[in-house]
């Protein structure tokens, strides 16, 4: 797999790059901490968030059970943080072919049914009228 990169956030509008690591570099080792502050990522609510990477895919994993939801970056912070795996562009281009062949098959399917039930429809109206 690539690399093991993380979603982070939920956090406050002034976090450092510093906080960040501490808590992170807890689970595994961090290879990098990408901060983006609330005021440049279009959040509504002008909270930041954060990419950190890590060198291994077992501190990924561990980060995510063990925050997601439940660690406050800070005391006096409203919200748990959010951790999740960060989008993958080849892995959100696979899940989009997925979906459209998906979407696709659905389609195919539908056709021979509703062509089915119209042939059935037809004969039954067939034999009424022969009736």
């Amino acid at each position: 797999m690539g690399e093991n990169k993380l979603f982070v956030g939920s956090l406050p509008p002034d976090i450092t790059k510093e906080e960040i690591e501490i808590v992170f570099k807890t689970y595994g080792d961090v290879t990098d901490v990408h901060v983006i502050a609330g005021d440049r990522n279009r959040s509504a609510t002008g909270q930041a968030c954060a990419f950190v990477t890590y060198g291994g895919r077992e501190g990924a994993e561990t980060a995510i059970q063990v925050l997601n939801g439940v660690y406050k970056i800070r005391e006096d912070a409203p919200n748990a943080i959010q951790v999740n795996w960060a989008d993958q562009p080849k892995a959100k281009a696979q899940a989009q072919v997925g979906m459209a062949r998906a979407t696709a098959a659905a389609s195919v399917a539908a056709v021979d049914v509703t062509a089915a039930g119209m042939g059935a429809a037809a004969e039954a109206a067939a034999a009424v009228a022969a009736a």
